[in-house]
C-alpha cells in the first residue's frame, strides 16, 4: 500500500490492492484459528464473535472516515492507513520482547 502514496496512476493502486486483499484474504482464517485456539472451550463462540463484530465496525468505520478524508486530499487516508500499520507493528515488537514470544 505504501506504493500508492507515490503514484497517482490508477494501475499502481489496483495492483498494491490485488496484493494487500490477497494477503488479507490469507490471514483472516488464520488469525480466526489463532483466537479460537487461544479461547477457553466454553467462550469461544463469544470470543470469536466479538472479534468478528469489532472487524466489521472497523470496517465501516474506517471506509466512512477514510471518504471524508478523501474529499480534503486523496493520498491522506493511504498515509494514515501506513501510520496504523506501522504502529500495529512496532506495538507488536514491544509486545514481543515483554512476553518473550
Amino acid at each position: 500500500m505504501v506504493l500508492i502514496l507515490f503514484s497517482h496512476h490508477l494501475t499502481a493502486y489496483v495492483i498494491s490492492s490485488c496484493i494487500f486483499y490477497g494477503f488479507y484474504a490469507l490471514s483472516t482464517p488464520l488469525l480466526q484459528d489463532l483466537i479460537t485456539q487461544e479461547a477457553q472451550v466454553e467462550t469461544r463462540n463469544l470470543v470469536l464473535g466479538f472479534y468478528q463484530s469489532t472487524q466489521s465496525l472497523g470496517q465501516i468505520l474506517g471506509a466512512y472516515l477514510a471518504g471524508i478524508i478523501y474529499n480534503f486530499s486523496p493520498q491522506v487516508p493511504f498515509s494514515l492507513a501506513f501510520l496504523a500499520l506501522l504502529g500495529a507493528f512496532l506495538c507488536s515488537i514491544f509486545y514481543r520482547r515483554k512476553y518473550r514470544i
